[in-house]
């Protein structure tokens, strides 16, 4: 009876520990993927040139974070926040903390004619060395000449 009683509870307990695992991993899991988010998107994804349109970030910051949105009027969007600043001819056009939901805009000019991208990073605060980047999204737009009337 003994020899039976130590593998049942060492299996017992092994259970146990896969089962606590699979819970923590899960938990880690899920905190990663709904606890940081961003969307980016341009209300008008076609603008004629010099007319002004909106650019709103929105999603969801499990704690404070620093949401930054550049105007890319020459390349895709970076995978980082600081690749992003490298770009001379990129633009900041927001640069505010988030908590929570949050939903933020921001009115832009169409100074240049052709495919444009706006990118959105959220990003740790107060940031580590380097910032820990947490969520990132992009959305293209098309600046188009006025037609003639």
């Amino acid at each position: 009876m003994t020899r039976l009683a130590a593998p049942h509870w060492l299996r017992l307990a092994a259970c146990l520990g896969v089962l606590a695992l699979g819970g923590v991993v899960s938990t880690a899991a899920l905190a990663s993927d709904t606890g940081y988010t961003v969307k980016v998107k341009v209300v008008k994804p076609t603008v004629p040139l010099n007319a002004t349109f909106k650019v709103v970030a929105s999603g969801v910051s499990a704690n404070t974070s620093q949401l930054l949105v550049f105007i890319n009027i020459t390349k895709k969007c970076a995978l980082s926040a600081a690749k992003e600043t490298m770009v001379s001819s990129d633009e900041l056009a927001l640069n505010v903390h988030v908590t929570g939901a949050y939903a933020k805009s921001v009115p832009e000019v169409a100074h240049f004619v052709g495919k444009h991208h706006a990118c959105a990073y959220l990003r740790s605060v107060p940031p580590p060395s380097p910032a820990q980047l947490r969520a990132r999204a992009g959305a293209v737009y098309h600046v188009i000449n006025s037609p003639a009337g």
